[in-house]
């Protein structure tokens, strides 16, 4: 809590009294719009790495991911589907080192889950891993290495479990931060420039062998880029200099905001960014993808302090379906953090570290030791013999794991499902210690896109949800409650929230896992309604049950 708190007053010092008369939401705003609206350049034939090697267009996921809007992503498959052949080719894939744009092409895919942009990532993933992945390359690539598509390796890498792939990037950028530091070359571009890419790589693989490496390396070039004297720098006359000197304050303001938000570096780096150019946020610019990142994550780590980097823990365990996609491996699926397509938690779960928990899931089950780190547990649709043929059921050893949990200050959170998709019997178990009974029916159908069938209107200054009107619930099972659980929202006779104070702690249930993608991310439902915001406000509301003791 305290060192959250020393980065926040040295955020707000810097940007919000630098800008003075305008609001921190009110930049972003004015970044969001310019990164929409920069103009992109197609030549004949198009030409992937030519066309698109100035602007770091996947970018616009993250604006969709802050926004809840879907024309950031709208806007993001536009610029590159000319570029991708319906059987998957990508238009100007050869060797260079300009290749910046392979997250928007894992991305899409992972979100309309069509293959022919899977397809496009592989070939730009296997080109790269056989020019300048490969072990083979290291003693060559410091210089040639095209260190702006690091992140998009090891993106693609993680997609694919690919734990060894991963190994090798720690090792080639170990070697390029000791290579270029011994030979004095690491200077304020390239040191803002590694210092971001490691970051986003870091983000994903937390847990594999290497990650320490990479971990103790973000902090080793966190401390070089503390050295930088930025105002010193910027009285170089070179108008060109001037523009790379921009984009490295902009990356160096993004990765420090965003290592320090998710607690890759301490928080005493943020006294770093007195030297910096705030006004950067609200100038017009050359490097839009970078601005709109660094409005975002300064944004984001003002706010972090809410949720003080507390664990918000998602089962895997009760609901433990899974499949094998097209990178072959058979993974988790259904209501997951890492899931983009419709039935994944990945925009829930950004919103949660966006309020500054960390998000973590519980794939065994559940018990006094891999509970007491965290302060939120969220089950979601627990499986039946048709999502599992063998499902791990609620018992009553669990039952009384998880009440005493909840007596202790936890935060339970329950989202199950209509009788066709989810279990009753065994569940109920659990949610009757709390004065909640899940009923095995089927309400608030709806009829194919018929979506006002699955509209519940919120009153106004609603205890969960203050700041919206109308939520989506499709095929939800009703609920009854008696003490000492109460009703929070009602759709005519039927139940929708049901919210029980245990001991110390707070139990939330409804009916529906409605927070999945497909219903927050913009893409299906109509803009009034308003799962997006829904999901913003029951975070922020779960943050204020957790006991004083507990944060």
């Amino acid at each position: 809590m305290k060192l959250l708190s020393i980065c926040f007053t040295a955020l707000a010092l810097t940007f919000i009294s630098a800008i003075k008369s305008q609001s921190v939401s009110i930049n972003v705003q004015q970044a969001l719009d310019r990164f929409r609206t920069y103009p992109v350049a197609i030549s004949t034939p198009p030409d992937f790495v030519k066309d698109l090697s100035s602007i770091e267009w996947h970018r616009l996921a993250k604006c969709w991911n802050y926004t809840g809007d879907p024309q950031y992503f709208r806007q993001l498959q536009k610029i590159i589907d000319p570029y991708v052949a319906a059987n998957g080719t990508l238009a100007g894939c050869y060797p260079s080192s300009k290749f910046i744009n392979g997250e928007a092409l894992l991305i899409t895919y992972q979100v309309t889950q069509q293959e022919k942009y899977f397809k496009a990532a592989n070939q730009l993933f296997q080109l790269l891993r056989n020019n300048y992945f490969s072990a083979n390359n290291k003693a060559e690539s410091v210089e040639n290495l095209p260190i702006a598509q690091v992140p998009f390796y090891a993106a693609f890498a993680a997609f694919m479990r690919d734990t060894a792939a991963f190994t090798e990037l720690a090792n080639q950028l170990t070697y390029a931060f000791r290579q270029l530091n011994t030979s004095e070359k690491l200077d304020v571009v390239n040191t803002s420039a590694l210092l971001s890419i490691t970051v986003d790589v870091f983000e994903y693989y937390p847990t594999a062998p290497a990650s320490r490496r990479i971990q103790a390396l973000i902090n080793q070039i966190a401390a070089k880029a503390a050295t930088i004297r930025w105002k010193t720098n910027f009285n170089h006359p070179a108008p060109e200099y001037q523009l790379a000197l921009q984009k490295a304050q902009l990356m160096y303001v993004y990765a420090i905001s965003k290592a320090i938000r998710k607690n890759y570096i301490p928080a005493s780096f943020s006294s770093k960014f007195v030297t910096v150019d705030a006004a950067l946020i609200n100038k017009e610019s050359s490097v839009p993808d970078w601005q709109v990142a660094a409005a975002i994550e300064s944004d984001l780590l003002q706010k972090s302090n809410v949720g003080s980097n507390r664990l918000f823990l998602l089962d895997d365990y009760f609901n433990a379906e899974k499949k094998v996609d097209l990178s072959g491996v058979e993974k988790p699926f259904h209501y997951k953090w890492d899931e983009w397509y419709n039935g994944g938690f990945y925009m829930l779960g950004d919103i949660i570290e966006s309020a500054g928990l960390r998000t973590g899931t519980l794939s065994t089950a559940p018990n006094s030791d891999n509970l007491k780190d965290a302060c939120i547990y969220i089950i979601v649709d627990p499986d039946h013999l048709a999502d599992n043929p063998k499902p791990n059921y609620m018992t009553e050893a669990h039952v009384q794991t998880i009440v005493k949990w909840v007596q202790s200050g936890g935060v339970l959170v329950l989202f199950h499902n209509d009788k066709v998709n989810t279990e009753f019997t065994h569940f109920n178990l659990l949610t009757k210690s709390f004065g909640i009974q899940l009923n095995e029916d089927i309400q608030n159908k709806v009829p194919g896109v018929e979506f006002e069938y699955g509209a519940v209107k919120v009153a106004p200054n609603h205890p969960v949800l203050p700041n919206v009107q109308k939520i989506y619930q499709k095929d939800i099972c009703s609920i009854n409650v008696q003490d000492p659980a109460k009703v929070l929202l009602q759709k005519d006779s039927v139940n929708i929230f049901a919210v029980a104070k245990v001991g110390k702690g707070t139990v939330f249930v409804t009916g529906d896992p409605w927070l999945y993608n497909e219903y927050t991310n913009g893409l299906k439902l109509s803009s009034d309604f308003q799962n997006f915001q829904a999901a913003k406000d029951l975070v922020q509301w779960l943050i204020k049950q957790i006991p004083a003791k507990n944060k």
